[in-house]
């Protein structure tokens, strides 16, 4: 019989939020239950599904979301099973409803989805998508039928998806579920790129036109434990979970959504030192990685100026502070300094701003990029700040290293507890995690369009640069007992 194998599972099938999302463990029937959802719809003959993987591989492979499907749909009653047409994975039930099964591996290839409409979208596996993916697909979401249209999603736990930031009120702290927040809807909407969240929809209402309404989420986590099927027929599947490493088990066993796995990256926030404040008898540095892109329809996602203040004492530790002037911001995420993308006038205007607030005596530090175009930026960026009595120099690692090979350094230099951070200056909390998560998800490889890079490098370049500079101590003697100068006016007084 077909049904849900927990109550966990029942509340699945159960929601109707315009976006749902369940899962966030391995084992807990997330794709046994996308299949299901369609059958509350099936009697609407206008019912229009889709379900997105996000390669063909991972649609049609052994025990996809594909054969999933149809073990499931040829239980239904002979009069209720659907035709499945194999040339494009779609399901036709009798009455003229359907769901087609779909990759999307490309960026491009939600747009192939264009003028089309959806009763109901289903998404395995939301964290190997991308938000533009996502976001685009919501405008298909419409249809004759006499339901209203909605979008559920299953994922398994990724600290470093957009998802991660979608679903954070529904977890704790620490990164697991909050179970006192189960059952619980949130709403939102968009205005500039920001999400605009409230728990209840009538204190978005000034925000809203008198036509429109906020869209509604709700997050079901869900775990093996809440799939018994699963647990009595791979007996040895909780075994394995449970035998995993600290991170792996946290991921998905627990659902954790902060953890990484161990070796995925090359910094650890728990290697930093913390500090209260940063040393006297120090020498400083602001470095930056520049880009001059701002957010467009062709690019949603461009790399931005990013930038980090960093001290080095006379015995050679290092402390790294945001100390960031109150413009030192992206409109489209006000809650993060540090960071942003504009055209390069509004950029240049930021970084002198941040120039004055750091003081004449805090060197600016700039990447060099290869060839004539590289030059002339660099040089260009140094005489708009030299002309106020800034000093700017380039970064001393050449710039045709890797990214890995000029973040190395500062990387052994955490790891052997040669690093401090001053947490009290980065202004609030989101900035500080922003900047953290950025550097956990730093892998070596350039930019993306969920990983940035550049506080990465912007790291590098202040650790490097200070690295090569030399510290001038402050000699504090016994002026009255040494024969200088100074002993024959302090003799007099």
């Amino acid at each position: 019989m077909l049904g849900p194998a927990s109550k966990r599972q029942e509340e699945m099938l159960k929601s109707d939020a315009d976006i749902t999302i369940i899962g966030g463990a391995a084992g807990s029937g997330k794709s046994y239950v996308l299949n299901l959802i369609p059958l509350r719809y099936i009697h609407d003959p206008n019912f229009t599904g889709v379900c997105f993987r996000r390669t063909t591989k991972q649609l049609r492979g052994q025990g996809g979301i594909w054969q999933t499907a149809k073990n499931i749909y040829n239980q239904l009653p002979k009069n209720m099973r659907p035709t499945f047409r194999e040339t494009d994975l779609t399901a036709i039930f009798p009455n003229g409803a359907s769901i087609a099964y779909c990759h999307l591996e490309h960026e491009k290839n939600a747009v192939d989805h264009q003028g089309l409409q959806y009763t109901l979208e289903l998404w395995d596996e939301l964290t190997q998508f991308s938000f533009y993916q996502f976001e685009y697909l919501q405008s298909r979401l419409r249809s004759d039928a006499d339901i209203p249209s909605r979008t559920v999603a299953s994922c398994n736990p990724d600290p470093d998806s957009w998802v991660r930031e979608f679903i954070d009120w529904w977890l704790d702290e620490d990164g697991y579920p909050d179970d006192s927040k189960r059952g619980k809807l949130r709403y939102y909407v968009r205005r500039d790129d920001n999400f605009i969240w409230a728990s209840n929809p009538e204190d978005l209402k000034d925000y809203l036109d008198d036509d429109e309404e906020p869209l509604s989420v709700e997050f079901i986590a869900a775990n093996i434990y809440d799939n018994p099927p699963c647990m009595k027929k791979n007996p040895g599947y909780l075994s394995f979970l449970k035998g995993l490493n600290k991170v792996e088990k946290a991921r998905l066993l627990y659902g954790n959504w902060n953890v990484r796995p161990e070796g995925a990256n090359y910094f650890k926030r728990e290697d930093l030192i913390k500090a209260e404040k940063v040393p006297v008898n120090t020498v400083c540095c602001r470095a930056y990685d520049k880009a001059g892109t701002a957010p467009s329809d062709v690019n949603k996602y461009p790399d931005r100026t990013a930038s980090i203040k960093m001290y080095r004492t006379p015995d050679n530790e290092f402390f790294i502070a945001g100390e960031f002037h109150h413009t030192f911001f992206d409109v489209r995420q006000p809650d993060v300094f540090g960071r942003f993308a504009y055209r390069p006038g509004k950029r240049d205007n930021i970084i002198l701003n941040q120039a004055k607030h750091d003081g004449e005596h805090c060197p600016i530090i700039m990447p060099l990029d290869p060839g004539s175009a590289g030059v002339t930026e660099f040089q260009e960026s140094a005489k708009k700040l030299a002309i106020h009595g800034f000093k700017v120099y380039k970064d001393p690692v050449p710039s045709m290293r890797s990214k890995l090979q000029r973040f190395m350094p500062f990387s052994a230099a955490v790891e052997n507890g040669l690093v401090h951070i001053v947490e009290d200056t980065f202004t609030n909390k989101a900035t500080l995690e922003a900047f953290y998560k950025e550097l956990e998800a730093f892998d070596g490889t350039r930019s993306g369009k969920l990983r940035k890079d550049d506080w990465p490098d912007a790291v590098a370049s202040a650790y490097n640069y200070l690295s090569n500079v030399r510290n001038v101590r402050i000699v504090c003697r016994n002026q009255t007992n040494t024969e200088t100068l100074a002993k024959k006016i302090l003799e007099k007084v």
